[in-house]
């Protein structure tokens, strides 16, 4: 198990974990495929194929 997904389970760790984070020493790693800021709206528009359009949002109209 890596290093940072230990930190999430185990309490004791968080603390060493945020201070490399904080220190810039944290893993870097390459932008996931589709991290454009429009996720979300992908996600939406594929639940309400799935779902036959009831997908409730927060956006008025």
């Amino acid at each position: 198990m890596c290093r940072q997904a230990s930190a999430r389970t185990d309490p004791a760790k968080l603390k060493p974990a945020l201070d490399r984070f904080f220190a810039g020493q944290w893993k870097k790693g390459p932008i996931p495929e589709k991290w454009d800021g429009h996720t979300a709206e992908r996600m939406v528009a594929r639940l309400e194929v799935l779902l036959g359009g009831c997908v409730a949002t927060s956006k008025k109209v």
